[in-house]
């Protein structure tokens, strides 16, 4: 068994809590996968705004008169 003196040890641990480490990236290869998210029975509301003038009906007759032809 290796003996390592007392104050040997101490000032690597403090060595090791402070941060000696430096700036530094670890990478972690996970390969390819998928996640799945379960969010259970739900709705939306949606709103519809009116839009463009208060009548939006053709006022043409002519055209009127034709579309009922079809």
């Amino acid at each position: 068994m290796l003996a390592i003196p007392g104050k040997f040890l101490s000032l690597l641990m403090m060595k090791i809590r402070h941060g000696s480490a430096g700036a530094h990236a670890h990478t972690v290869g996970i390969g390819a996968h998928t996640h799945s998210v379960a969010i259970g029975s739900h709705g939306h509301t949606i709103t519809v705004n009116a839009a463009g003038n208060a009548e939006n009906t053709v006022k043409n007759i002519a055209f009127n008169y034709i579309v009922r032809l079809a």
